[in-house]
């Protein structure tokens, strides 16, 4: 890739240079941060414009003007739920002009790019297939990825109408008379034995906050005044609620979509050189070009390292001369569903009646004609679905909403930080839900569990929608981050993947914190002893080859299941196998697939009879994850869904289906072998292994801070740097240390 035109760019501005490393990865030097931002709008459209481009339709609603009806459902999703252009206008307005002013010359320095490319005939291929001319960029673009990041990144809860539907599908199953224990057992609020962000010597840091008590006649009582719906009209808002036609389409064209993410802190007392180190890793998905971008910016104000997001300005996860800074989703519940009927010409409040703003927009489908698609808003958040026969609305309330500006601009200041107190008020003062984890050149380590948790009412059973009334409506909403925080740990260890916080935090409508949770992989790949830098970099590869967290737990049941010999050559073998497995899904490994078999099987024998499978193996394996499987079999869920069934005998039982199924194939054991999941770029041959970070960094504070990252396939979409960091990806390598001054 030439600099040419990005130094030409630069020799005009005071004074400014540019420079690529072997990886193309660019590092702009300007005498002034807006200097800067113009040049790096510059650099990362000069790389990554047509993935910006398709980011910022998909972001708007304006996707199907370009690829037609594929992209449809993702558009009439975004049109009705997400931001006007006004609306994001004002939550730009609302950021601090410094912030205002980087963005605003961001914006100067892609549109600079386009006339370039234009002028030189050098667009990427994509304009031209779809007859196409790149519109000037804005602030308003940058603003919609912004909050589109954020819906998918930094906000929790919501999915109200999912247990809904669970709960109305159960009545209609054997459990019918007990539907609620089932829902108290998939859908529990509170497992003591989950693992945790704050270690239990920790907590004295954090203030403990207040959530609902709901008790089962509050329950039965919420559910009760709920309107009358199907699981068929309830089908729609549940594709809302997961966001799925815009995922579906954020896939294709390399948008964010996935919500993941691990990090690691190590304290210097912890460390083998005495200083701290930090290993971070965004999931935000796997494609080509990747998900995000990497840039380094030096003026006299700023000096960072790190992951941008193509047609974001600023850089979100990174590294400084003096500290570091990571993110991972915190998943907390900041979402929630208010239903209401029609009321003239608004919805029923109480005694009064809440006003419905209401537009349209003009969709454009290439090929097709246009749609006009409505709006409807009310002062609390968008009407999501409507149930016609009821004449039910749902309302989505977040307490990010019309907020999302407000983390971008407290979150560039992390560039500046120095002190573990510089870290702590931007993350009381973050919006959105993240975990950030910190540490100082200084020698102090930390986190933050950003957001702002809603006051709800008393009584209120917040996994499921709440009637709108003034009684049961929010009390406005409180700083989570000024309440949860750690700083120098006493362990001198911190770790995450999206677990739970902290022993008193509950689920609410967000189930995933059980006593088995992934995060127990991640801390079993770090070795107890003092850490150095080699030892993150070992994490990486471990926990991307899925060392599963679970098999400790069902070990005692499968060796007494599996004790007595079957007496027939392929069971026996496979007995074996399973229990000479190393709980890592190793490519190849036929322990692995045994397993992975053997779990889902389990699910099947102990609750399929009585709760049904939730209509779709996904949504199965989902409400009853293994946290739940392993309940059942201790008997300690209010439904006893094993009866008179002895557990040992269940497992046993499990095993042999799993073998007589796979036999069905082959019935050479050692043919029965576990397959990866894969990263695919596009033109290389598929990399192993993908649960691991779309961006990785390892950092290590010492007088000089140096940087290991890696950012597969590559910095650009075209050559010579659009694959030149898969070969580090296969090999789980990462780039030459950077090394700030």
């Amino acid at each position: 890739m030439s600099l040419a035109p990005l130094v030409a760019l630069l020799a005009t501005q005071l004074g400014a240079t540019a420079d690529r490393d072997s990886y193309g990865v660019p590092t702009i030097a300007a005498p002034s941060e807006p200097l800067a931002y113009e040049a790096m709008g510059y650099a990362v459209a000069q790389d990554r414009l047509w993935q910006m481009e398709s980011s910022r339709r998909i972001a708007r609603g304006r996707m199907a003007e370009v690829v037609g009806s594929s992209a449809v459902a993702s558009d009439i999703q975004v049109i009705k739920t997400g931001y006007t252009d006004d609306e994001l206008q004002v939550q730009f307005d609302g950021m601090r002009a410094k912030t205002r002013d980087n963005w605003v010359a961001y914006a100067k320095g892609v549109n600079r790019y386009i006339e370039d490319a234009r002028a030189a005939g050098k667009l990427p291929k994509q304009y031209g297939e779809y007859n196409l001319s790149p519109e000037p960029w804005s602030v308003v673009d940058s603003a919609a990825i912004a909050t589109m990041m954020s819906a998918r990144f930094g906000s929790g809860g919501g999915y109200e109408l999912v247990q809904w539907a669970a709960s109305k599908y159960l009545k209609t199953q054997k459990c019918a008379d007990r539907y609620l224990d089932v829902m108290d057992d998939i859908a529990w609020q509170n497992d003591p034995a989950s693992p945790t962000t704050v270690a239990k010597e920790d907590e004295g840091q954090c203030t403990p906050m207040q959530f609902p008590i709901a008790t089962r006649a509050d329950t039965s009582r919420q559910l009760a005044a709920l309107p009358a719906a199907s699981l068929l009209e309830l089908l729609p808002a549940i594709r809302i609620a997961y966001s799925e036609p815009t995922i579906d389409l954020a896939m294709q064209y390399s948008a964010p979509f996935k919500v993941g993410s691990y990090a690691v802190v190590v304290s210097g007392k912890r460390s083998r050189t005495g200083v701290p180190l930090l290993l971070g890793a965004p999931q935000m998905g796997h494609g080509s070009p990747s998900i995000v971008h990497e840039v380094v910016l030096k003026t006299p104000t700023l000096k960072v390292r790190g992951l941008d997001v193509p047609g974001v300005p600023g850089v979100l996860i990174g590294s400084t001369p003096t500290a570091a800074w990571t993110l991972t989703t915190g998943v907390a519940d900041t979402t929630d569903i208010f239903v209401s009927t029609r009321s003239g010409d608004g919805l029923a409040y109480g005694s009064g009646k809440l006003a419905i703003q209401r537009s349209s927009r003009v969709l454009k489908v290439r090929g097709e004609p246009d749609q006009d698609v409505a709006r409807q808003r009310t002062e609390f958040g968008p009407v999501i679905h409507e149930v016609a026969s009821s004449k039910s609305v749902f309302v989505r309330r977040s307490t990010i909403w019309m907020r999302e500006l407000q983390t971008y601009d407290q979150a560039s200041d992390l560039g500046r930080c120095r002190t573990a107190k510089d870290v702590l008020e931007i993350g009381r003062n973050i919006s959105l839900g993240f975990n950030l984890f910190f540490a100082t050149q200084s020698g102090e380590t930390g986190w933050v569990y950003c957001g702002l948790l809603p006051k709800r009412a008393d009584g209120v059973d917040a996994r499921f929608p709440t009637p709108l009334t003034p009684e049961l409506n929010w009390r406005g909403a409180e700083s989570i981050g000024a309440a949860v925080h750690v700083v120098n740990p006493k362990s001198g260890l911190l770790s995450n993947w999206n677990n739970k916080p902290i022993s008193w935090w509950p689920n609410l409508d967000t189930p995933a914190w059980g006593a088995l949770f992934r995060v127990d992989a991640l801390r079993a790949a770090i070795p107890y002893s003092q850490l150095g830098p080699s030892d993150l970099e070992d994490v990486t590869p471990r926990i991307a080859k899925s060392d599963d967290a679970t098999l400790g737990a069902f070990l005692p049941t499968l060796r007494k299941a599996l004790k007595t010999p079957f007496g027939e050559e392929v069971a026996d073998t496979a007995a074996r196998e399973l229990l000479g497995w190393d709980a890592r899904n190793t490519a190849g490994s036929v322990g692995a697939r045994i397993y992975s078999q053997w779990v889902r099987e389990m699910r099947t024998l102990i609750f399929a009879e009585q709760t049904g499978n939730f209509m779709s193996q996904s949504t199965f394996d989902q409400a009853t994850q293994p946290s739940v499987i392993l309940r059942a079999i201790q008997r300690r869920t209010k439904y006893d869904f094993l009866g008179k069934r002895d557990p040992v005998s269940l497992a046993r039982t499990a095993f042999e289906n799993v073998v007589k199924q796979l036999s069905k194939v082959d019935r050479r054991v050692g043919t029965w072998r576990y397959s990866p999941s894969v990263m695919n770029y596009a033109g290389q041959t598929p990399v192993p292994y993908n649960n691991r970070g779309t961006f990785i960094q390892i950092v290590e504070l010492g007088k000089q801070v140096s940087v290991r990252s890696i950012t597969a396939p590559g910095i650009s979409e075209t050559e010579p740097h659009a694959n030149d960091q898969v070969p580090l990806a296969r090999g789980f390598m990462f780039k030459p240390v950077f090394t700030w001054d």
